[in-house]
């Protein structure tokens, strides 16, 4: 049975293995119920949200020196 938010197990998996996974792997997370298109649809999101994520924590960061 598909996983309601399978993003959250795939990208929790990536983070805590220790060592790159195989998108047999990670399919394996999943029993095969999900295909390998998926699987690299879902990485590209990730990807994404990932880059998005660190875009917004540097804008944050970011001030203006000749102000001080």
């Amino acid at each position: 049975m598909p996983l309601e938010n399978p993003l959250v197990i795939l990208e929790g998996a990536l983070l805590t293995a220790g060592r790159p996974l195989t998108v047999r792997e990670m399919r394996l997370l999943f029993s095969n119920a999900y295909s390998r298109s998926d699987i690299l649809k879902w990485l590209e999101e990730i990807q994404q949200n990932m880059y998005e994520t660190a875009l917004a924590h540097r804008n944050a960061h970011t001030y203006d020196v000749t102000s001080y």
